[in-house]
């Protein structure tokens, strides 16, 4: 019943160069409402590299962009009080421990030790409760750690020359999408 699709690519600001939390917070608060003066009552995905993780305030604040791990939850509208309907992120679900040192556990890696995490799950898809609704646990994202016939990581970590981040994919079938009757 949709005749479109909209789809955002992101880059936020770098936590190591932006100046203030707040000012991250500020640019994507400024996303989410430029996303919903153009959403439309249609389907929409957002994706990118947020340089933040899938739990981190500015990600999850219903003040910046608003997004939750929970589909049941947007689906089922348990966020009627809000002014907008959160997104659904299910990067979610790739927060999980690598089982050898050989595959990514996360988007990212930082090399510097002294962070913490060394991995992280910075880049991210989300969907509209349009997209919620109908989203199947095989339209997933899944991480890539080759493609075609290049390796995107060496020894475990991301080949610079390719990108300094593991691809994500996300397979949508858009004729098992259906319009929401709720």
């Amino acid at each position: 019943k949709w005749r479109n699709l909209r789809v955002l690519g992101v880059h936020a600001r770098s936590k190591l160069w932006a100046a203030e939390t707040s000012d991250r917070r500020y640019h994507l608060h400024k996303l989410r409402e430029e996303l919903n003066n153009q959403w439309n009552a249609g389907p929409a995905l957002l994706l990118g590299d947020f340089n933040a993780e899938p739990f981190s305030d500015e990600i999850v604040s219903a003040a910046d962009l608003g997004a939750c791990r929970e589909r049941r939850e947007i689906v089922c509208h348990k966020f009627s009080g809000l002014h907008t309907l959160p997104l659904y992120n299910p990067t979610w679900c790739l927060l999980k421990d690598a089982e050898t040192d050989h595959e990514p556990a996360g988007t990212f890696y930082f090399q510097d030790q002294s962070r913490g995490v060394q991995w992280q799950c910075i880049d991210q898809v989300m969907a509209s409760w349009e997209l919620a609704a109908s989203w199947k646990p095989t339209w997933n994202p899944i991480l890539l750690p080759a493609l075609s016939c290049h390796n995107t990581l060496t020894n475990g970590r991301p080949q610079k020359t390719l990108s300094d981040h593991v691809p994500l994919m996300v397979n949508l079938s858009l004729q098992e999408v259906k319009e929401c009757q709720i």
